[in-house]
């Protein structure tokens, strides 16, 4: 599923890239939480997934030394 904001269709992953992440899949790497499941909280529970976002950024700063 995609919301559609100020005229742009945003889906999860369009999301995570937004926060600064490569793709869905490294949020998902980084968090250990499957795809399929944030995928889930993007539509169920967007607070947790935006949430999540910020701290897969986080988390992908740390592990690259920045």
């Amino acid at each position: 599923m995609a919301f559609i904001l100020g005229g742009v269709t945003m889906t999860p992953s369009k999301k995570a890239k937004q926060a600064g992440l490569t793709s869905l899949a490294e949020l998902s790497r980084i968090s250990t939480v499957p795809v399929t499941t944030l995928r889930d909280w993007y539509k169920s529970k967007p607070e947790l997934f935006s949430f999540m976002c910020k701290a897969g950024v986080i988390i992908s700063s740390d592990i690259k030394g920045e």
